[in-house]
C-alpha cells in the first residue's frame, strides 16, 4: 500500500520572502520540499542517500593497494529507514530528521526549499523526543530509555563552514586502551558438583565462550548528559521564567509512568524543581502555551490536564469524553496555535479521525462544567498538523448543532491551497506493507500498561 505522509511541518527561510512557505513532509524513509505558492515539489531527501567514505588520494599508494573510493551517493531501498521525527528550528534554516534507526540528521534549507544534509549522528538509543532551543544552536534530544541529551545543532566542521564535511559526522573520540578479557571460565567442576541441576547448570557455563558484557564505544559526537528518568521518556518542552529579575531556563519532560518533570535547564540540569503529579495513566504529549508557564498534557487518561509548570500546580481537567470516534483515548498529537477565531488547543487520539478543537479562552475558565470542545471529522485518522503562518491563519469555522452537547467543525479551507496539496497526494512516494505501516504510524496506544491477569500470565 501506500504510505501516508506521518510527519509535517512548515519553514519560512529567512533569505525568503514573507509569503513564501514551504511544506517539509515525510513519507516513509522519504522527506520532501513542497512550495505552498506553486504546489512543485522542489527537493526530497532520503534516509536511504548514504555516503560512503571516501578519500581524494592518487590512483595507487605507495604500497601498491587498490585506490580508495571516491565520494559517490548510493540510493539504497534496504538501507532506507523511516522517519519517526520531524522537527524545525526557530529560525527556520534547519530541519531535523530521527529515522528508526537512532539517527539524528540535521539538514539545513535555503530560500528555494533546497534540502540538503549537514550531519548525521547516531544515538545510543532511539530519540523519541527532539526540540531546538531559541538559541538555534543546541538541540535536547530525549530517547526512549529515559535519557536526555544536549548536542550543539551544528558539528565542527559544519559550523567552520567546511565544504569537505561529509553526511556523517565524524569527530575524534578519545583514546581508549585496549585490554584483552579472558574469557570466563567457571570455579566448579564436575566434581564438585553432583545434583542434577547443578550439573546443568554447570554446563550451560561451560557452554559459554566469554560472559564477559562488551564494553560500550563513546558517542564520537559533542554530547552532554543533562538528566535522566527511570521510565520510557515520551516528550520533552521547553520553559523559560523571571526568577529574581533573571531568566530561568527549565526542560520539561514526561514519561510513560504518569509523570511530568521540571527540571532546570543546563548548566543547572541536575536540579529537580518538582513533579506535576495527576494523570492515572500515562502521559504521551506535552505542550507549552507561549508566553505563559502554562503546559497542557495528554495520554491515555480521557482529559486534558492544564498546569501551571512553574508551581507544578494541576489547574484544571478538560474533559475528552464523547469527543473522539475511538474505544480509547490515547493522545497522538497535541498543539497550541493561531485561528480566525482566536487562538485554539488542538488534539488528535490514535486512529481516531477527528481533530479536537477547543478555543484558548476555555482553558482558563473556572467552572466546573463540561467544555465545549469541536471536531472536524476527517476521513482517515489524524498523524500531523503543521501551521502554516500568521497571515494564513487556520480558515473560519462552521459550526453544526446536533444532538451531542459537542459540536461539529467543518474547516473552511482555500481551495487554492488545497488543491495544490491535492497533487502532491496522488504522487506515489513510498510504499510498504499493511503491518509495516501501522507499526510506523500507531505505537502510542502500546504505552499503556497491561492488567495484572495479562501479566501473570506471562509469567
Amino acid at each position: 500500500m501506500q504510505q501516508p505522509f506521518q510527519c509535517i511541518a512548515t519553514v519560512c527561510p529567512p533569505a525568503a520572502s514573507s509569503d513564501t512557505r514551504y511544506l517539509i513532509a515525510a513519507c516513509g524513509p522519504k522527506l520532501q520540499s513542497v512550495s505552498l505558492t506553486s504546489g512543485d515539489i522542489v527537493s526530497h531527501w532520503s534516509s536511504s542517500e548514504v555516503v560512503e567514505t571516501t578519500s581524494t588520494s592518487s590512483p595507487a599508494n605507495d604500497n601498491n593497494e587498490r585506490p580508495t573510493k571516491k565520494l559517490k551517493t548510493a540510493p539504497s531501498d534496504q538501507s532506507a529507514k523511516n522517519i519517526i521525527k520531524l522537527t524545525v528550528s526557530p529560525n527556520n534554516q534547519y530541519v531535523l530528521v530521527v529515522t528508526d534507526d537512532k539517527s539524528l540528521h540535521v539538514l539545513s534549507v535555503n530560500d528555494t526549499g533546497e534540502l540538503a544534509q549537514l550531519s548525521s549522528r547516531s544515538m545510543p538509543k532511539r530519540p523519541c523526543a527532539v526540540k531546538v532551543l531559541p538559541n538555534n544552536s543546541t538541540i535536547l534530544v530525549g530517547d526512549k530509555f529515559g535519557d536526555v541529551y544536549s548536542l550543539p545543532l551544528l558539528v565542527d566542521d559544519t559550523a567552520n563552514g567546511n565544504s569537505d564535511a561529509t553526511s556523517t559526522s565524524e569527530v575524534t573520540a578519545p583514546e581508549h586502551k585496549h585490554v584483552e578479557k579472558k574469557p570466563f571460565q567457571p570455579s566448579a567442576t564436575t566434581k564438585t558438583v553432583h545434583t542434577q541441576r547443578n550439573l546443568r547448570a554447570l554446563a550451560a557455563q561451560q557452554n559459554q565462550k566469554n560472559l564477559t558484557p562488551k564494553s560500550k564505544e563513546p558517542l564520537a559526537f559533542e554530547h552532554k548528559l543533562l538528566l535522566g528518568h527511570v521510565s520510557m521518556l515520551t516528550d520533552l518542552a521547553y520553559g523559560q521564567q523571571e526568577v529574581n529579575g533573571k531568566p530561568r531556563k527549565y526542560i520539561i519532560t514526561a514519561d510513560r509512568d504518569e509523570h511530568i518533570r521540571v527540571t532546570r535547564g543546563p548548566p543547572q540540569s541536575h536540579i529537580i524543581e518538582g513533579y506535576c503529579l495527576g494523570h492515572k495513566d500515562f502521559v504521551s504529549k506535552i505542550c507549552p502555551i507561549p508566553g505563559t508557564t502554562l503546559l497542557l498534557s495528554g495520554g491515555g487518561d480521557d482529559w486534558i490536564g492544564v498546569w501551571d509548570w512553574s508551581e507544578c500546580k494541576l489547574l484544571r481537567k478538560l474533559s475528552l469524553q464523547g469527543v473522539f470516534d475511538t474505544d480509547s483515548i490515547a493522545i497522538s498529537g497535541l498543539w497550541f496555535g493561531p485561528s480566525d477565531i482566536g487562538d485554539v488547543v488542538l488534539a488528535a487520539s490514535e486512529k481516531s479521525r477527528r481533530l479536537a478543537i477547543l478555543p484558548a479562552s476555555e482553558i482558563l475558565k473556572q467552572n466546573t462544567e463540561n467544555e465545549v470542545w469541536s471536531w472536524s471529522a476527517f476521513d482517515h485518522p489524524i498523524l500531523d498538523v503543521a501551521f502554516v503562518s500568521e497571515k494564513q491563519r487556520m480558515q473560519a469555522f462552521r459550526l453544526t448543532h446536533g444532538s451531542s452537547p459537542h459540536r461539529d467543525v467543518v474547516l473552511l479551507e482555500s481551495g487554492t491551497l488545497n488543491d495544490k496539496l491535492q497533487r502532491v497526494n496522488r504522487t506515489q512516494i513510498s510504499s510498504g506493507s499493511d503491518l509495516a505501516t501501522d507499526e510506523l504510524l500507531y505505537g502510542v496506544e502500546k504505552l499503556r500498561k497491561r492488567g495484572h491477569a495479562d501479566e501473570a500470565a506471562d509469567e
